[in-house]
């Protein structure tokens, strides 16, 4: 378990990050990660935390069935296998172990594709500023 102050255990294969704020510092060292309180019942109408910052990093994302604070964006990683909803803990230590065991080259591809989405996003949102702009 990593707090604020922690150093990086390079030979570590799992690491749980148990606070937020440097999030990018330890992403950039990851190949997966899990999306916290997306698993949780009682979470389930505002569960989920962003993972767009795990996305743009290329990481492949596991995340949990309750996700209501960012449902559209989980839909379209999933959609695209940026992201994959796993139901409980023993399921994500399955795929976790799986991926860990496998070279998992898919992390360029993933940080390719949301590139291109982010894009698309970028562009969409200046030409509906530009109506008002004019």
């Amino acid at each position: 378990v990593k707090n604020q102050n922690n150093k990086i255990d390079e030979s570590c294969e799992i690491i749980l990050v148990n606070y937020y704020g440097s999030v990018l510092k330890y992403l950039s060292k990851f190949k997966q990660v899990f999306i916290g309180k997306s698993l949780l019942k009682k979470l389930e109408k505002d569960g989920g935390q962003n993972p767009i910052d795990a996305a743009k990093m290329g990481c492949y994302i596991f995340h949990g069935p309750y996700v209501s604070n960012f449902q559209e964006i989980y839909e379209y990683l999933d959609s695209k296998k940026i992201s994959e909803k796993i139901e409980n803990y023993n399921r994500l230590a399955e795929r976790l172990n799986r991926n860990l065991k496998s070279n998992n080259e898919q992390s360029k591809l993933q940080e390719d594709r949301f590139k291109e989405f982010s894009s698309k996003i970028f562009d969409n949102t200046i030409k509906e500023y530009e109506i008002f702009i004019k």
